[in-house]
């Protein structure tokens, strides 16, 4: 662990979200990067930031969903950073039980490799193709060609350049108003560039988010990978940029005590749906529905799964504006010919595209439907 910074980084950024999770150890292990020792100090260290931090995090939580205590976390043992460890559990599993057993609990198991940086990434995924497995794939060490790269790498590895503001990005914006703080302060500087976990906390694969957007490697749906998949977006300097990075363009807790001196997100209310699950509406072709949403655009490339989408995508048009802001209006859904057939074929099918429309907190997804399909 000690050489490999990121994975320090992000045990202190788990621990900010300890209570979101039941965490059942923190284990130091080896890594391709790290193979003949662990470095377990590194570990209490973090630890011990999160001791001077845990009473200023429970002061912005619901006193039902708590952050661990300091002896608890102090007492256990997890993989962390290591996918050789990793791949002892569906090893250990099928070694134990039955077929069917070993199934049922493998497709519990979900995991976000980013590179799969390790000796044992290549067989897993072949071992055990139906585990559900996130992975950018490229060459070995060709970091740059990765989803996960564009978080703060534009510049190191020479991509998109002009695209991303990486203002908010660099060593002296994360040393002004991250490294502050007990907890903080055990956030380490990056060798070659910031990385994060924002794709293991964030949403479907294949919906996009800020995490990226991560697509089915195989057709046959035999075998459960994700790898990139590639957006379409607006840079900085006004260019259209679109690559597998593009899609990621897009703490202060630890340290106040005090709740209402802190941002929070808010409670969002979407046609009166509250919560952070995204709305699901099912609105025949050529009908229309109304939204009531804060600042939103149709997020055309999860629609269809092809290299140029938004040409494929069928488009909503603005029916009728109803509030002088904009924020509740009239959508119309495209016609059948447009929405509900499948590609390539073109033939009409019964439950077509799922229309995405990405608002301020939240999304709204438009199952369109044919019923004439029998």
């Amino acid at each position: 662990m000690s050489e490999r910074r990121k994975i320090r980084v992000s045990l202190v950024r788990y621990l900010t979200y300890a209570n979101q999770f039941e965490t059942e150890g923190l284990v130091p292990t080896t890594s391709i990067w790290l193979p003949d020792r662990t470095c377990p100090s590194d570990m209490h260290k973090i630890v011990d930031g999160y001791a001077a931090a845990v009473s200023n995090l429970n002061a912005h939580t619901h006193p039902d969903y708590p952050y661990p205590p300091v002896s608890y976390v102090k007492s256990l043992v997890l993989c962390w950073g290591g996918i050789n460890v990793l791949a002892q559990t569906p090893h250990q599993i099928r070694k134990q039980h039955d077929a069917v057993k070993s199934d049922s609990l493998r497709s519990k198991i979900r995991v976000y490799a980013i590179s799969g940086q390790g000796d044992f990434s290549a067989w897993l995924r072949s071992e055990f193709p139906d585990a559900f497995y996130i992975s950018s794939i490229h060459a070995w060490n060709q970091y740059g060609l990765a989803t996960w790269a564009e978080i703060s790498g534009e510049a190191h590895y020479g991509f998109d350049e002009g695209g991303p503001d990486g203002s908010k990005i660099s060593k002296e914006w994360v040393k002004e108003n991250i490294q502050i703080g007990p907890l903080e302060r055990t956030y380490t500087d990056p060798e070659f560039v910031f990385e994060g976990d924002t794709p293991t906390f964030l949403g479907c694969p294949a919906f996009g988010s800020w995490g990226g957007r991560y697509g089915r490697t195989d057709p046959s749906k035999r075998v459960r990978h994700y790898g990139d998949a590639a957006d379409r977006v607006v840079g900085a300097d006004g260019r259209t940029y679109k690559s597998n990075q593009a899609t990621v363009w897009r703490i202060r807790w630890s340290m106040i005590g005090e709740f209402e001196k802190v941002n929070h997100h808010p409670v969002v209310l979407v046609n009166e749906h509250e919560g952070l699950e995204p709305l699901w509406l099912e609105v025949e072709a050529g009908k229309s529905v109304r939204l009531d949403v804060l600042r939103w655009f149709q997020y055309e490339e999860p629609s269809v799964e092809v290299w140029s989408a938004h040409k494929f995508t069928a488009k909503l048009e603005i029916e009728e504006v109803l509030e002088p802001d904009g924020r509740v209006f009239v959508v119309r859904v495209p016609l059948a010919d447009k929405c509900c057939v499948e590609f390539k074929t073109w033939k009409p099918v019964t439950r077509g595209q799922v229309l995405h429309i990405l608002a301020t907190y939240n999304r709204v997804l438009i199952q369109t439907v044919n019923s004439s399909v029998k």
